[in-house]
């Protein structure tokens, strides 16, 4: 029996991957380069993701798939970037809008060889049309634009900004202290109150059109917020904001007893959550929703395993077979 994701849950998950859909030299997000009327906020801190062994296990299998060390070692030579060194932080900031404007700016702290990078863009945009990427002054920075729009900045050794031209303009004024985003702008109040010393975290404020195409439950949602820690094991921190103190209860309530159900499935046992998901906490504080779950890592040891079983039956043209149930 398949475990199905009901409508509250399936609405968190799209949520949350959707905010996803995308700092400092030490990794860290730098605020000041966000616009005044940015609506969605992702950071992640490789630096610190580095340390994990999750993030180890990842990035060993990533590399043992087919064309990856290729892949990094075009990327090295091109770019003059070595991926798993020399990046250190990523934000992607999103403006209102976004879902039609597709506008958006991300910015990256790496050691770069800035002229590889801009003859890398040249050789992108091919023989006939190097010529027409254009170098543009502005704000103190100077601007690399392709012929179709996209836009790239350094802003100083190690911070790139990239992304459409209007909002990478946007990000460079915001630092300068032009248009940048205010104290009393939603998205800071988000920001303030989610823990930005995890691994990864984020934040969104969300318009009416994102909120339509979550469905019926979307009407009761306002924003999200959370982090990501994986040093031990996995802990996620969710806050969503909801429209009325009556609805972050009956969300709380509807999401618990998804849980304990789920929790009970033996496909949830056999993949190491089910504890996980039977100890999910799930507390309405007044309009706000604030949900946390936590992956021991023997938890996520017997997760990684499970999932490699599916991936490889999955390549074989097979079911993986079924895991025992964890010891009590």
């Amino acid at each position: 029996m398949q475990t199905r994701l009901r409508p509250l849950a399936a609405a968190l998950v799209a949520l949350v991957l959707g905010s996803f859909s995308v700092a400092h030299a030490d990794g860290k997000a730098d605020l000041a380069l966000v616009p005044d009327g940015s609506t969605v906020l992702m950071h992640v801190d490789l630096r610190g993701l580095r340390t994990t062994a999750l993030y180890k296990d990842i990035i060993t299998q990533l590399k043992a798939a087919p064309g990856t060390q290729e892949g990094l070692t075009e990327a090295k030579a091109k770019f003059g970037v070595d991926p798993e060194k020399d990046i250190h932080g990523v934000t992607i900031i999103l403006p209102n809008g976004f879902q039609k404007s597709e506008q958006m700016a991300v910015v990256v702290e790496a050691d770069v060889d800035q002229k590889k990078v801009v003859e890398a863009l040249k050789k992108e945009a091919g023989p006939e049309k190097a010529a027409q990427v254009k170098e543009q002054k502005y704000g103190g920075a100077t601007l690399y634009q392709a012929p179709k729009g996209e836009t790239l900045a350094f802003l100083g050794d190690k911070r790139i900004v990239f992304g459409t031209g209007e909002q990478v303009k946007k990000a460079i004024d915001a630092k300068g202290g032009k248009g940048n985003l205010g104290a009393k702008s939603p998205l800071s109040g988000l920001v303030k109150n989610t823990d930005t010393s995890k691994h990864i975290w984020f934040a969104a404020a969300l318009p009416p059109e994102m909120r339509q195409q979550m469905g019926p439950q979307g009407k009761d949602f306002e924003s999200v917020s959370g982090s990501l820690d994986l040093a031990k094991g996995i802990g996620l921190r969710l806050n969503i904001g909801t429209t009325n103190p009556e609805a972050a209860q009956k969300m709380a309530t509807e999401l618990l007893k998804q849980a304990k159900e789920a929790a009970a499935q033996p496909m949830m046992a056999a993949m190491g959550i089910g504890p996980a998901l039977a100890g999910m906490k799930a507390e309405a504080k007044g309009k706000s929703l604030a949900i946390a779950i936590d992956l021991n890592e023997q938890q996520v040891q017997q997760l990684k395993t499970m999932v490699g079983m599916m991936m490889a039956g999955a390549a074989a043209g097979k079911a993986a077979p079924a895991m025992p149930p964890p010891k009590q």
